[in-house]
């Protein structure tokens, strides 16, 4: 019987053939598995979680006794002449069955090979399936040298048989294995390893890193020794000599692009470090600007970089300003002069209206030339000198140019940028000044105010009142649930007599009230981020460094998943506790994705979901919503280039298809056009014909009346779209750009399977859909519908009681802990020590 069982592998599959009705029962790991027979095999289909896991297989016969058993090492197999070789998982190459030693002769259904035979066979080098990095400290000595920027030479001093390059990432388990040329184990110290898999792999993820070398030598293939490659003469005198080899890619796109850089550390071992390429030759050649000082006049700014081997090197420094935009490069070359003095310093002295800026964010580079290609080295670093200008006063540094501003700021990081931008009207002395009395009056006499613990509502740049934001307030208002929350918006909104009944909770948009409350607010309840209740772009003001602080209850402002937002992720620190429209989103983006814990997460639905309805019978014709999303890329861009822009192109031939005017005319239709906030300033270039299509500006129409009111909506990357889905409404994804999309921006959806409408890329395609579903009476397809049990599961008009339960459920996650007042008598005594020089304190930073 042992003689002639086949036993083979493929996939989760076992097959048993040749005497295989002898066999009665089937263990693996000591489990019973269950079985099919057929006439000359059976097939035992294994767990995908479990199967191959160096289990152990028993076979037995009806008389229980064991016929045969076997161990298989790893996840995969392959079959070689009917012979099954395991696969190490690890790389790929083949290495032994386990078989117990007394049942070698017997087996008839894997053939056992040792090392060296499985290596002839294979004409392969059998690496280790583990690798300890705990060598003991061996090294081995080398020389290195690179060939067409991707082949590393190393010459060793001693002879070894088979070398096998290690690249170890520093602080990291991962590591990398690069065969050499030459796989015959024969002794020689001449070995070259092609390392641009690595490379392409390690430039496709965004992070940079360190990676040491090591070698893997062995005589024999079977017995193995890590040693680190190691550089035995003493170090060059000159830094810059350490650095062998800066790695360039090939065609960057762009200006910034990262690379590699082959080196010997100071412990003269070899190692590469990924980086930008300007931040590769800042550390190559030991150059550290820094921003010594920084000074505003009228419409001038002048600074003065240290650069400290400007005097030593032949590089030839213009300090540039860059614009943040990936989808084009603009820059400006600033005046610049050496100061005589101290030729390491470069003093630069500038009009900024003589710069043509376009919006938004500028950051500041120095651009040099090395081997006949250009470089930019940011410039990072700020004496605490000019930290304090830029970061204490924001206001002083503001230039003005007709209707805009700009000014410096300093990044997460502390690098130097600039922001130019519009003025909005509210940024002006009188509201500046409010914020700064009123910062002050908290400081001194708001502990009282701590303990109301104050929730405050808001919606987008506190410009509205239709959102998640609003109909929670709204629904704790009527129910009495809570005196002490307010809502924040301008009084010059349209949606302002939203709250006309609610005038004693309302805090006018930039009023003294406003901002006491605000400062003093234990808890901020939104669909939008935190500085939408203050400035989006302002952080350096008394305001803009507290509110970042405050704690926030993020309703949402839709359904995520077709955009993927980096400043949702848990690390970013702008949510303090999340309400998930659904258990899908909670636990596939909330948790799994942004990384949040599961009890800083609830499922709730959306508040606005519970006013939700269909009213399309309340107008006497079928509208088709269009609201394209905003793109960053695009932030800032003159009217000139907006026109020329793929999105204005695409929407003009859309919008004014003569084939479209036929068909909605012909089908008592029209478009309602909706732009995004962003897009507001370009709306008036779009050429609108009123017969068939409606056009209207942010908070011109209430955006969920025309979610109610729609029979079709049409739309890119809107989490709008969330909305018409949940009220079982057709859709169409209109993603003409939808491979730059995901390129600049990603998503945590497949496009191809997990959207819930039809894709479109060109205004034709768009209209061949409009036209299917208006003969189809604007119904929704089962295709699409079908896929609303997975992303909905919350379908009531409980959802507002839900966010105010979860909120009572989670204190402990809400409270900010911010510091407000002081004794009377301690804020008297200070007052009367300080007296007029305290003011003038006071007034300096008011100004």
């Amino acid at each position: 019987m042992s003689e002639s069982l086949s036993f083979e592998l493929k996939g989760n599959r076992i097959i048993v053939s040749d005497d295989a009705q002898a066999i009665k029962n089937v263990f693996v790991a000591n489990q019973e598995v269950n079985y099919k027979r057929y006439k000359n095999r059976i097939e035992i289909n294994l767990d995908q979680n479990d199967y191959f896991l160096d289990e152990e297989i028993r076979f037995f016969d009806k008389r229980k006794e064991l016929i045969k058993y076997d161990h298989v090492h790893k996840l995969d197999v392959d079959v070689w002449e009917q012979n099954v070789l395991v696969i190490n998982s690890l790389n790929g190459n083949m290495t032994y069955s386990r078989i117990p030693e007394e049942l070698l002769d017997e087996t008839k259904y894997a053939r056992v090979l040792n090392l060296n035979e499985l290596a002839k066979k294979q004409n392969k080098i059998i690496i280790p399936s583990e690798i300890d990095f705990n060598y003991k400290g061996q090294q081995i000595n080398a020389r290195i040298s690179v060939e067409q920027n991707k082949f590393l030479n190393i010459v060793l001093d001693e002879a070894v048989g088979i070398a096998v390059l290690i690249l170890k990432k520093r602080k990291s388990s991962e590591f990398h294995i690069v065969e050499s040329d030459n796989l015959e184990i024969k002794q020689k110290v001449k070995y070259r390893f092609n390392i641009s898999s690595f490379l392409q792999d390690e430039l496709e993820n965004s992070g940079n890193g360190r990676w040491d070398l090591f070698l893997l030598v062995s005589n024999n293939n079977i017995d193995w020794k890590l040693k680190k490659v190691y550089f035995s003469d003493d170090l060059p005198i000159l830094n810059q000599e350490r650095y062998i080899h800066l790695f360039r890619q090939d065609n960057p796109t762009n200006f910034n692009y990262k690379g590699f850089q082959l080196y010997l550390t100071k412990n003269r071992n070899f190692a590469l470090s990924k980086d930008t390429m300007g931040n590769l030759i800042k550390e190559r050649y030991q150059i550290n600007p820094v921003i010594e000082n920084y000074q505003k006049n009228k419409n001038t700014f002048k600074l003065v970089i240290n650069v400290n081997n400007l005097s030593t090197s032949n590089f030839k420094f213009t300090p540039v300003i860059i614009q943040r935009n990936p989808d084009e490069f603009n820059e400006r070359i600033l005046d610049i002069q050496i100061d005589q003095k101290n030729t390491s310093k470069l003093i630069v002295s500038t009009q900024v209206v003589k710069l043509n800026l376009i919006a938004l964010y500028w950051d500041m580079y120095l651009k040099i030339q090395l081997d006949g290609e250009q470089f930019y080295l940011r410039v990072a670093k700020a004496t605490e000198n000019v930290k304090y200008k830029i970061s204490q006063q924001p206001i002083r540094q503001q230039i003005a140019i007709n209707n805009d501003i700009f000014y410096p700021y300093l990044t997460k990081r502390g690098s130097l940028s600039f922001v130019f931008r519009h003025r909005e009207s509210f940024e002006n002395t009188k509201n500046y000044f409010i914020e700064h009395v009123a910062y002050w009056y908290v400081k001194f006499f708001g502990s009282h105010l701590q303990k109301k613990q104050i929730w405050i509502g808001y919606e987008k740049m506190a410009q509205s009142a239709h959102d998640s934001g609003y109909h929670f307030f709204n629904y704790v208002y009527q129910n009495k649930l809570k005196d002490d929350y307010y809502y924040v918006i301008d009084k010059t909104s349209p949606e302002y007599h939203f709250l006309a009944d609610k005038k004693e909770r309302v805090l006018p948009y930039m009023s003294f009230k406003y901002f006491v409350y605000l400062f003093a607010a234990d808890t901020l309840i939104s669909s939008d981020t935190r500085r939408n209740a203050y400035n989006l772009l302002q952080r350096q003001t008394p305001m803009g460094r507290v509110i970042a602080n405050k704690k926030l209850v993020y309703l949402q402002h839709g359904v995520n998943g077709i955009k993927k937002v980096k400043d949702f992720y848990k690390s970013a620190g702008q949510f303090d506790l999340v309400m998930a429209p659904s258990e899908w989103e909670k636990k596939h983006l909330a948790i799994n994705e942004w990384g949040f814990d599961d009890n800083e997460v609830v499922a709730t639905g959306l508040p606005r979901w519970d006013v939700m309805e269909n009213q399309q019978s309340e107008i006497n014709f079928k509208q088709i919503f269009v609201m394209p999303t905003w793109r960053n890329w695009m932030a800032g861009m003159p009217d000139d280039l907006f026109k020329q822009s793929e999105f204005y192109l695409e929407y003009q031939a859309f919008l004014n298809n003569p084939r479209l005017k036929d068909l909605l005319k012909a089908n008592n239709a029209r478009i309602a056009f909706f732009m995004h906030p962003k897009f507001k300033d370009y709306i008036h270039l779009f050429d609108i014909d009123t017969t068939i299509i409606d056009a209207y500006e942010f908070l011109e129409v209430p955006m969920d009346e025309m979610i109610m009111k729609s029979s079709l909506m049409i739309s890119d990357y809107s989490s709008v779209l969330w909305e018409m889905f949940y009220l079982k409404k057709p859709t169409i994804f209109y993603q003409f750009d939808q491979e730059k999309y995901l390129t600049y921006e990603g998503s945590s959806l497949d496009f191809t399977t997990e959207l819930f409408g039809d894709v479109t890329f060109s205004a034709t395609e768009t209209i061949d859909k409009i036209v299917e579903y208006i003969n189809n009476d604007f119904q929704e397809k089962d295709e699409f519908a079908s896929m609303r049990e997975k992303y909905f599961n919350l379908m009531d008009k409980n959802n507002s009681k839900r966010v105010y339960q979860a909120i009572l459920a989670k204190q402990n996650l809400i409270h900010s802990q911010t510091k407000l007042g002081m004794p009377a008598r301690q804020a008297i005594n200070l007052f009367i020590k300080r007296k007029i020089p305290y003011l003038k304190k006071v007034w300096r930073r008011l100004f």
